[in-house]
């Protein structure tokens, strides 16, 4: 595995030796050019495929070839263009690679040819075994395609080893073989296998397998009277059985399901009708609708059976390949981009799932998202029980952790932002049912995975896109302990391979984009054959099974133990609370407001959310737009993870030479207070000074005024949570989430505070005089304690 130095080692180590000499070598030396700068070539076209971490001292012309290279450049180009650089004694050139530009400052590898052998020196401290070795393999396969054809272009010179080949891209016979099934024919399986088991609860609520099926059977015969196979129906409703019911009876009607997520506003839903060419909508309790001439056939919370309907399913063919159902996601030119995902897609998951941690009747899944194969579909057909959670109880804490030891929830869903909130519950860690935790979305932080290990529970971190599901995923704890970077795991239900910016494969240890395929890979998508041939590309590397690849822009290199390593991505998306944020089209939306002249929208990590949005405006002459009023704006076309967290208002945004806007030059804000919210009005009470030092705590912020709006200095529905967790450690008491979101200053949380809309905590820990820190190194003891006994518990039932 080829790992190219990230660190100085120990200059005073002496230098290793070998010599190097092979068939293809000794055959381009036979040319007659002189072996030292065929050696300086080579090494340029091998370094230039490594991309970062290397360079190669063969000419600065050269490089500019090879960066600048159509496909047309060739051997004898490249060798004009290499300087007669000379690092060493004049009789024995040679080139220098590594960290390190010179043999005197301690180059880390160095070559030097003569004739046709070539001397090879390196520190071995600065590669792990096996590394020169396998850049000597790359080299040998460079001379031997040049010295058979010196007019070959460069770009399709082969640098991969079979070795290599066999860890980037894998063989067909990898992919799993799954049986031709559709979603709602596996629910079926199922129904006829436990009929009578509980499928799906919400409260006192639940239907049984058999209750269920005919539900979705019945008023699938009521679609197909308005939706022929393949047409969308738009499914509106709050998260209620009887919406799963409707989205079960979608497919059986041969339909593809929209969901209209109430969180999102009217305008952003308006488009996704329009987009989808939706031709139904069904409507149940707590929709929300926007302005429509199409049909609407409304359903039930709980749908009881209509003696008038048959009670078998309609008999409509639908196929594997299908599209289940439309999911919408940011896209960069302002319009959203609709991702048509069929059944493949999902029971090919469902399957590996089922099969890898055993799921059975005795699981009780929470259910807490409507567009969640896994969450819904997963217990549905492996004879568990999906558990519905409240509107809006997805975004509590508190909540959450009582649902999930109230129901004996085993199976959860997370991204990592929320189960970090999650883990500072002291419940958390004593939920005696649950056994494992899938999280996606976002990096899994190796200090977050190891909190929940501890714990006992088991952890799957999934690479999982909206273009195609669980392409890769880790059971277990990363090898050796991880280097910081997030280790997404194995390819698990698709072939993957990571390319360089001509498409052609990198060797393994190489950082590359991911291009994936195979049965999770969605259809494309919906209405927008442009941005689809763009991005769903013809598989280049000739694999049946995956005839059809996606470009994800997303980078990531393989580890000595074959495991994928993310490494960011080419564009400028980011994941905001696991959801997709393309910056440019943040900035659609916001030059559509009178007040801003110019906008440039940047994404940046953030350790507790993935990444936050940051938008730089340039405000229209005489124009004074200030942030709540563009919140506002912004709030009424997208959804809240979209709603930049710092407005940063600028005289001119910076260019670069090409016109283009600079943006590594825009930094992020340094939890900077906005300007148009005036000098911080000082507390006035002890409580009002309390709170003040939590919210700084939180929000990480600077000066903070009593008459602050929370959302204007940065907080979210995440922050909140953290917030309320905060104010009870400190003062002792439990306060509602409801009373907390609607008290959005410090002057009001202080008042709830004092003015009894607070009840005392069941057993709480009084807080010392000075507060925060110590109610919170309290929390944590409690926190701690709680882990331990859970673990304990765990040890004992096992045993």
């Amino acid at each position: 595995m080829l790992e190219l130095p990230t660190r100085i080692p120990d200059r005073a180590a002496p230098l290793a030796r070998r010599r190097w000499t092979a068939a293809g070598w000794t055959a381009l030396c036979d040319t007659g050019e002189a072996p030292d700068r065929l050696l300086r070539g080579l090494l340029a076209v091998q370094f230039e495929r490594y991309g970062a971490g290397a360079s190669v001292r063969a000419g600065a012309e050269a490089a500019r070839l090879l960066a600048a290279d159509a496909g047309t450049l060739r051997w004898a180009d490249l060798l004009r263009a290499v300087d007669g650089l000379s690092d060493g004694p004049a009789d024995a050139p040679s080139v220098v690679v590594g960290i390190e530009a010179t043999e005197s400052a301690g180059a880390d590898l160095m070559f030097t040819a003569a004739h046709a052998e070539v001397e090879v020196a390196f520190r071995p401290a600065a590669y792990p075994p096996g590394t020169v070795e396998r850049i000597l393999d790359h080299l040998e396969r460079l001379a031997a395609q040049l010295a058979d054809d010196p007019d070959l272009p460069l770009s399709a010179l082969d640098l991969l080893t079979p070795q290599d080949r066999a860890v980037n891209g894998g063989t067909p016979a990898e992919l799993p073989d799954h049986p031709p099934v559709t979603l709602h024919q596996l629910v079926s399986l199922q129904t006829w296998r436990t009929p009578d088991a509980e499928a799906i609860r919400h409260g006192t609520a639940s239907m049984t397998y058999r209750q269920l099926e005919i539900a979705a059977n019945q008023l699938a015969h009521r679609l197909t009277a308005h939706v022929p196979p393949g047409g969308v129906v738009a499914v509106a409703g709050e998260r209620r059985i009887g919406l799963f019911v409707a989205l079960l009876a979608t497919l059986k009607a041969g339909g593809v399901f929209l969901y209209l997520d109430p969180d999102q506003p009217a305008a952003r839903l308006a488009e996704f009708l329009d987009l989808s060419d939706a031709r139904l909508v069904l409507r149940g309790p707590g929709a929300v609708l926007p302005a429509t001439a199409l049909p609407v056939v409304e359903f039930d919370a709980l749908p009881a059976p209509d003696p008038s309907m048959p009670r078998t399913a309609p008999n409509v063919v639908v196929g594997p390949e299908d599209p289940a159902y439309v999911l919408f996601t940011s896209g960069s030119t302002g319009v959203p981009k609709g991702v048509l995902r069929s059944h493949r897609l999902h029971t090919s998951t469902i399957l590996l799932q089922s099969g890898l941690y055993g799921f059975g009747s005795a699981d009780r899944h929470l259910l807490k998202l409507v567009i969640s194969a896994r969450e819904l579909f997963l217990p549905l057909t492996t004879g568990g029980t999906a558990v519905v959670a409240d509107q809006g109880g997805e975004r509590d804490d508190r909540y959450l952790v009582e649902l999930i030891r109230r129901e004996r929830i085993s199976v959860i869903s997370f991204v990592p932002s929320m189960l970090r909130v999650l883990s500072a519950n002291a419940g958390f860690a004593a939920c005696a049912d649950l056994r494992q935790i899938f999280v996606g979305g976002e990096a899994l932080p190796p200090d977050l995975e190891e909190s929940l290990r501890a714990m006992g529970y088991g952890v799957d971190n999934a690479y999982v896109l909206t273009e195609a599901d669980h392409v890769a995923s880790r059971g277990e704890p990363v090898p050796g302990g991880g280097s910081g970077a997030s280790v997404l795991g194995e390819p698990r239900n698709a072939r993957v391979y990571l390319c360089d910016d001509r498409g052609r494969l990198v060797p393994p240890g190489v950082v590359g984009e991911i291009l994936v395929g195979g049965p999770g890979l969605a259809s494309g998508y919906v209405g927008d054959p442009v941005r689809t041939a763009e991005r769903f590309i013809a598989n280049p590397f000739g694999d049946p099974q995956a005839p059809i690849v996606f470009r994800t822009g997303d980078l990531a290199r393989h580890r000595p133990d074959g495991l994928l390593e993310y490494h960011g991505r080419r564009d400028l998306q980011i994941k905001v609370r696991g959801q997709r944020v393309e910056p440019t089209d943040v900035e659609h939306h916001l030059r559509e407001h009178p007040g801003v002249h110019d906008v440039a929208v940047v994404g940046y990590p953030d350790a507790e959310q993935g990444g936050m949005v940051v938008a730089f405006l340039v405000p229209v002459d005489g124009a004074t737009p200030d942030d709540h009023d563009l919140r506002r704006f912004l709030r009424q076309r997208l959804p809240e993870y979209m709603v930049p967290r710092y407005l940063v208002r600028l005289a001119r945004l910076p260019q670069l030479p090409s016109g283009k806007v600079d943006r590594q030059a825009l930094r992020a804000p340094a939890a900077a207070r906005p300007e148009d919210l005036g000098p911080p009005a000082p507390p006035g009470t002890e409580t009002q000074r309390r709170v003040r030092e939590l919210w700084q705590r939180v929000l990480h912020a600077g000066p903070v005024g009593i008459d602050d709006d929370f959302t204007q200095l940065g907080g979210d529905s995440l922050r909140v949570l953290v917030l309320r967790s905060a104010i009870e450690d400190e003062f002792g008491t439990t306060v509602e989430l409801a009373l907390l979101l609607g008290a959005s200053t410090i002057r009001a949380q202080a008042e709830l505070l004092t003015g009894g809309s607070v009840t005392a905590a069941p057993a709480p820990a009084v807080t010392p005089p000075g507060g925060g820190s110590r109610a919170l190194a309290a929390a944590e003891r409690q926190r701690r304690g709680a882990l331990r006994g859970a673990q304990a518990a765990r040890r004992s039932s096992s045993s």
